[in-house]
Order: C-alpha cells, then structure tokens, then sequence
C-alpha cells in the first residue's frame, strides 16, 4: 500500500473545510395564529411541516404560543429551497376516569385546508442563513 502524500491530504482536508460537509443549510422559525390571534391552547397539540418538491419533509411541533422552530434531527437546520407549509392543531381532551373504554375525540383547532400539502396554500422559500416565516391562518377562506 503506497502512503498518501501529506500535500495532498492537507489539500483534501482544506477543500472539505472550505466547502463543509455537504451544501448549504438555513434555519427556519416563526409564529402561527389564527385570524390574527394566538389559538393554541394548553391542551391543544400542533406541528408545522414543511415539504420540499422532492417530498422530503421537515416537521417540528408548535409551542403553546404558536411557535415553532424547524429541526431535522438534533440540528436546527434545513435545506434551502422551496416549501409549501402544512399546520395541525388539535385540543386533545383529557380522558374520563369513569369510561376508560371511551376515547375522547380532538378538537381541531387549525382550518382543514391548511392540514393537507394537496389543499394549503402556505408556502415559503428558505434561503441560507436564518428564516422567519410568521403564518396568519385564516378561518374563512
């Protein structure tokens, strides 16, 4: 086996640093309300996807005050590039003691429309760096 000249693994290890480890990433943050107004509730559950062309997604939860910060893994980035937005969120009541056999049905809280990629019309484009997307759901269409 010949060694590898240290020029050239000097030079392979300066090209790797100088490109990083496999493109560009951005992160993505923002706010969700409903007709100008927070809507999540304590009991409530939510989660904001964002859905590449490719149909790679990017899903985090939303806060209890409608916020959400994008992560993939334990990173808090993603790709850049197009995306439309998808939002759910539902009150999720708790169970009754006296019925256990009864599961409670959730409340949506969100508009339909926005709960599926086919029917959103929410979309964003991330550029490298750091995003904000603030979504101002609409509960008349």
């Amino acid at each position: 086996m010949r060694p590898v000249p240290h020029r050239l693994l000097w030079s392979l290890l300066g090209l790797f640093w100088l490109t990083g480890c496999g493109g560009s990433a951005a992160s993505v943050s923002g706010t969700i309300t409903l007709d100008g107004k927070p809507f999540m509730t304590p009991a409530a559950k939510g989660s904001v996807s964002f859905i590449a062309s490719d149909g790679a997604i990017s899903q985090t939860p939303l806060d209890a005050g409608g916020n959400y910060k994008l992560k993939i893994g334990k990173e808090t980035s993603t790709r850049p590039g197009q995306y439309k937005v998808v939002v759910v969120a539902a009150e999720v009541p708790k169970p009754d003691p006296s019925q256990p056999s009864v599961v409670p049905i959730p409340k949506v809280l969100t508009p339909e429309r926005y709960g599926a990629s086919a029917t959103t019309d929410l979309t964003a484009e991330v550029k490298n760096g750091s995003n904000r997307f603030d979504f101002d759901l609409k509960s008349a269409p």
